[in-house]
């Protein structure tokens, strides 16, 4: 299960805020092919059911490629956004999806963990859409892309 909530007070920039996004994210509905409305709050959560379907734990000879396991989920995903209180003409914007997705487990030269997914969900309130998604996550790759920079230590110039 997965919960999210979120408020932006301030100017009126902060009307715009958040925004439900399509598929699998945070602030993501998947099911969808749309953005949502932008709004000031947003409220979203998930509930899932994921299993192994086999537990293969084997290499591909000498490839450093290590498949640990497939495992399938069947999922229910809800986002809400409430406009700001000033604005009483807009409503809320509700999504709610469902869907499955498959997904491999891998370890890459022996200690990088990557997992492959592909999932097929249909978005049911309030219009009808349906999404094929592909998704490829790194826990390690992810914090190595998106971490802040190393700042180099200045050293004191040595004298000649």
């Amino acid at each position: 299960m997965r919960i999210a909530a979120g408020t932006a007070l301030g100017d009126s920039s902060s009307r715009t805020a958040f925004t439900l996004i399509p598929g699998p994210a945070t602030l993501g509905v998947r099911g969808y092919t749309t953005k949502g409305r932008a709004a000031r709050h947003v409220a979203t959560g998930s509930i899932q059911f994921r299993t192994p379907l086999c537990w293969v734990e084997r290499g591909i000879g000498l490839v450093p490629v290590f498949l640990r396991n497939v495992n399938a989920a069947v999922f229910t995903d809800l986002g809400i956004v409430f406009p700001p209180a000033d604005v009483p003409s807009q409503n809320c914007d509700v999504r709610i999806g469902t869907g499955i997705e498959l997904r491999l487990d891998l370890n890459l030269a022996h200690h990088v963990p990557l997992s492959v997914g592909m999932g097929a969900a249909a978005g049911l309130i309030p219009f009808y859409s349906h999404q094929i998604y592909f998704r490829l996550s790194s826990p390690l790759l992810a914090g190595i892309v998106s971490g802040k920079k190393l700042k180099q230590p200045v050293l004191p110039a040595e004298p000649w």
